[in-house]
């Protein structure tokens, strides 16, 4: 069955190391499983069965697959950086190295060396971050981190992963090929159904407000109110909390005042995605023109089930510098 990367999951967040997907124990993501040749879609299943409430840099994670093998996996957040080891229930006293998952810092370009299993092989594979792209899958669209690998040899292996930031993985691909190219086989998790998160009882203190939403120029730079007309884009990070179903989080930028560039209000672009989680991060991208950034006030309004949640403020100036 498809052990495919195991978990790639994305760590970019802000002022602390902090896990990028839903913790608690008992959360569970429902997959399903298609592999080529073949045409039939199997259950496969992630759960988490361990989170130390004393070790919050560790917890344990368990694959089931359709014939009901499970295989758990101990993962660790060291330094901003997501380890695995692989040792399973059959064999709990197995000798076997760390290795990274996911570096500490992820932006479009980051590369690394990956070491684990892929289907029943131990393979050493290098990773590049693509970029960030839409993906649709049986639980919904998802605007996901595009992940992509590739090893020669007498079998070529090309391992592809879409990660989202606050659900974990949407979807994960191994395609196999002979030296002609041949396709020998192409095993596909795709992310079935909503993640599971249990109900705990809430922490001590003042209640964090159900949404919130922040600006800078990358999905790991701290926030921002005044961004650099050089800047290569605009990017709106926000955080849904409190959602007890799928919520349709859509954002409207709007470019409030330029000067006489374009009128007073108006719509720049608007875009869509699903939190697929009770607790859900993300991210929405402005991209630069090509005629450049106009001077001015703008501002990105954010609707949660087509209900106005939080409308955020920036400023783009020419006289700011880049950071």
């Amino acid at each position: 069955m498809l052990r495919a990367l195991l978990f790639l999951f994305a760590l970019v967040s802000v002022g602390r190391a902090d896990w990028p997907f839903p913790v608690r124990d008992g959360t569970t993501w429902k997959y399903q499983l298609s592999c080529e040749p073949g045409s039939t879609k199997l259950d496969f299943t992630r759960r988490i069965s361990v989170a130390d409430p004393h070790d919050p840099g560790t917890i344990r994670m368990e694959e089931t697959d359709a014939n009901g093998s499970t295989q758990a996996t101990v993962l660790k957040l060291r330094d901003g950086a997501v380890l695995a080891d692989q040792s399973t229930r059959a064999t709990p006293q197995a000798s076997v190295s760390e290795g990274v998952i996911l570096p500490a810092s992820l932006q479009p370009g980051t590369r690394w060396d990956y070491r684990g299993r892929i289907g029943n092989l131990e393979v050493e594979l290098p990773l590049t971050v693509m970029g960030e792209e839409d993906v649709q899958v049986p639980a919904g669209k998802f605007r996901a981190w595009y992940i992509r690998g590739q090893r020669s040899g007498a079998v070529a292996i090309t391992a592809e992963e879409w990660f989202v930031r606050g659900v974990g993985s949407v979807k994960e691909s191994v395609t196999q090929r002979s030296p002609t190219g041949e396709l020998l086989s192409r095993c596909t998790l795709e992310l079935a159904a909503p993640v599971s998160t249990p109900n705990t009882a809430p922490s001590p203190g003042p209640p964090a407000a159900p949404f919130e939403a922040s600006f800078s120029t990358s999905t790991g730079g701290s926030p921002m109110d005044v961004i650099p007309a050089e800047a290569l884009q605009i990017v709106a990070r926000w955080r849904l909390l409190q959602s007890t179903t799928s919520a349709k989080i859509r954002v409207v930028w709007i470019a409030e005042d330029t000067g006489g560039v374009v009128a007073p209000e108006y719509q720049i672009d608007e875009a869509t995605t699903v939190a697929a989680a009770p607790e859900a991060v993300g991210t929405f991208t402005l991209s630069r023109p090509p005629d450049g950034w106009a001077p001015g006030k703008y501002r990105a309004d954010f609707y949660v089930n087509e209900v106005r949640a939080l409308s955020r403020r920036v400023i783009i100036s020419a006289g700011a510098t880049a950071r």
